[in-house]
């Protein structure tokens, strides 16, 4: 990436000392505004209050369910509450957590800073590769929320910058970076070879890699090092829940009916232009988190980012841009395969990674162009991209405070003021303490009324994996009528849908026994982007058995919907 026309930035320690305090507080500031805790958390963390208090590290005490995707994700609280006790008020483990996760995102950082100054980017570059960091909801909102993203987030940070050094003696660099996207999450893997494939086939060349084959070399060692550092995580999940494959992926695998693979493999040929009016995983890269599943967002700011997300993914194909950008490139437009392909479902907190990825390849290909114009001594043209840059990172700055609002607000009504209620009166209005509960949103009702629960899609239950195939269906009502569960929680839109399929279901067996409403606060907000996202979770409707549940009809032929439609 070197230029003679430009001046590459130095970074002190002292200034890689305020970037990491910089973000570090933003990341804290955020959550105290929002004091958003994401659905999953409450997921993982039930698990992680069991192993604390010596129940085994289950979701349901007596059940080996692996009920949560991230080892350290449940890990880490783990010890949180092992260190504070486990009877310690989640909130304050919560907080705990989520600054050992600013931490994290701070180092990441620091991280991208020194792989900028290894890729000698000049300044206003290196000011888009941080700012868009420091500026993406997403990225800080979901390192300080519960869930994995800082440590996925600074296991792709350390593998660029292992691969910008990578030698036959550094190789343990991208070997410990690997390991730490594998102790993430199981797709860990799906990273490490998207963003290898990129780089072995454009970017491989550096001060010490002279050929592919010395790369491959190189790679095979890494690929030992994470071996050996992730094995007994799998060993010992194998051994404990009979499968190294958590039961998150085997329920969501199954979720919806599976395109042939050579369907999808025409999709994915035809995804350079199909991306273009079709919304992908391409839109979401500068958006807030459900920007793309609920709308309600401008549609210019839909289009800003699809197109700057798609001149990211798809630099590769030109054919005179430097290695190592198309080798990011690269890998960057494989992960959006893995993302629209393969996940079938876009989870937001998945995103942060392929943000940084598309930052990344756009400071390279500014930087590209600021020594373009500054070969011909042409001054308009670098005016006009640094002019854009600070565009870029004030829209950036506004989205983050719209998406902060958004999400206060989201937290105040739903999240604390709808969902948790409802759990913690589950709790109080269980008989036993024994019953089960059929719901889709598992985390705070779940971990509030600590109650056995049967979820769609069945990510801690596997009695709701077994009826869905023994049924081949989603439809709700089949599964309740198979599982005849003591309490039924629906949002009052799904249980009209069940009604209208099944008008027997919920005014027979089961009835309504309490409503939680929160319509009317979501209406008296008087501006709110991304509104749907507030009506389709502002009512829900419990129901309870009271008498005899029929079985389901046999099933049919083909699966049908699920109650959602």
């Amino acid at each position: 990436m070197s230029s003679t026309a430009l001046e590459a930035v130095k970074i002190s320690g002292r200034m890689q000392a305020a970037l990491a305090a910089g973000i570090f507080v933003l990341a804290l500031l955020l959550a105290a505004y929002t004091q958003n805790a994401w659905e999953d958390w409450y997921i993982t963390y039930r698990a992680s209050q069991n192993l604390a208090a010596g129940e085994g590290l289950v979701f349901q005490p007596g059940e080996r369910v692996h009920s949560f995707t991230s080892p350290l994700g449940v890990l880490i609280p783990a010890g949180i509450a092992a260190a504070v006790g486990p009877a310690t008020d989640v909130g304050v483990v919560l907080w705990i957590f989520r600054v050992v996760c600013a931490l994290v995102l701070a180092g990441t950082l620091v991280v991208l800073a020194r792989l900028g100054v290894r890729l000698e980017l000049a300044f206003w570059p290196m000011l888009l590769l941080l700012g868009a960091f420091c500026l993406d909801l997403k990225t800080v909102l979901f390192s300080v929320n519960g869930m994995e993203t800082a440590y996925m987030l600074a296991g792709v940070a350390l593998t660029l910058l292992a691969f910008r050094d990578l030698s036959r003696r550094r190789f343990w660099q991208l070997g410990v970076a690997w390991a730490l996207l594998m102790w993430v999450r199981p797709d860990g893997c799906v990273y490490i070879g998207a963003l290898s494939l990129g780089l072995l086939l454009f970017g491989w060349r550096n001060a010490h890699i002279q050929s592919r084959a010395e790369l491959l070399r190189c790679l095979v060692l890494a690929g030992l090092v994470t071996t050996v550092l992730y094995l007994p995580w799998f060993l010992w999940a194998w051994w404990f829940y009979g499968s190294p494959v958590p039961h998150t992926i085997l329920a969501k695998g199954s979720m919806h009916d599976a395109a042939p693979w050579a369907n999808r493999l025409i999709d994915m040929l035809r995804f350079p232009v199909i991306s273009l009016y079709v919304p992908v995983s391409l839109d979401a890269m500068y958006l807030p988190p459900e920007a793309v599943a609920f709308g309600g967002w401008h549609p210019a700011v839909l289009w800003v980012s699809k197109l700057l997300s798609w001149i990211a993914a798809f630099y590769w194909l030109m054919p005179r841009s430097d290695a190592w950008s198309r080798g990011v490139s690269f890998g960057l437009f494989l992960l959006n395969l893995y993302f629209c392909f393969v996940m079938n479902t876009l989870y937001p907190w998945y995103i942060p990674p392929g943000t940084m990825l598309t930052t990344l390849v756009l400071a390279l290909i500014l930087q590209r162009a600021l020594a373009f114009f500054a070969s011909r001594e042409n001054r308009p043209g670098p005016l006009m991209l640094r002019g854009a840059v600070v565009a870029f990172l004030v829209y950036l700055g506004g989205l983050f405070a719209a998406g902060a609002y958004h999400t206060h607000w989201r937290q105040f009504l739903i999240e604390d003021g709808l969902r948790r209620e409802l759990g913690v009166w589950l709790n109080e209005n269980s008989p036993t303490g024994q019953e089960t509960v059929f719901i889709e949103c598992l985390g705070y009702v779940g971990y509030f009324s600590q109650l056995k629960m049967l979820d769609w899609p069945g990510l801690s239950s596997p009695e709701v994996v077994a009826a869905r195939k023994k049924h081949q269906t989603e439809k709700w009502e089949t599964l309740i009528r198979e599982l005849q569960p003591d309490w039924v929680v629906l949002r009052d839109h799904e249980a009209d849908f069940i009604s209208s399929r099944d008008p027997g279901l919920l005014q027979g067996p089961y009835r309504e026994v309490k409503r939680f409403d929160r319509e009317p606060d979501v209406e008296a907000l008087p501006w709110m982007p991304g509104r749907m996202y507030f009506i389709l979770d502002d009512t829900f409707v419990v129901y309870q058995r009271a008498g005899e549940v029929a079985p389901p009809v046999p099933p049919p032929s083909s699966a049908d919907g699920s109650a959602g439609g």
